[in-house]
Formats: structure tokens, sequence, C-alpha cells
């Protein structure tokens, strides 16, 4: 019973460190997507800016 008692204290703990690791890379890919998202906003509004400029300078 001992042995067994032993392999279920080290599943669960496996179980939790997983669970941890997956929170922290799901963590990481929220903020990698909003980083990704504003750099394309940005580079939207860059995009427009530009073609502003280049339809009044150049009609």
């Amino acid at each position: 019973m001992d042995m067994t008692h032993q392999l279920l204290k080290q599943v669960e703990h496996e179980h939790n460190e997983l669970n941890r690791r997956l929170d922290e890379e799901a963590t990481e890919h929220r903020k990698l997507t909003a980083l990704l998202t504003h750099q394309q906003a940005t580079i939207s509004a860059l995009v427009l800016v530009l073609s502003a400029i280049l339809r009044k300078l150049f009609g």
C-alpha cells in the first residue's frame, strides 16, 4: 500500500507540474499573440498614412 501511495503522489506531482507548464505556455502564447496583433495594427496604420502622403505628393 505504501508503494502505491508513493506512486500516486508522484503521478499527482507530475500532473501538477505539467499543468503549471501548460499554463505558463498559454500565458506566453497570449502575450505573443497580443504583440503580433499590435504590430499588425501599427503596420496597417503606417501603410494608411504613407498612402495618404503619397496621394498628396503625387496626386
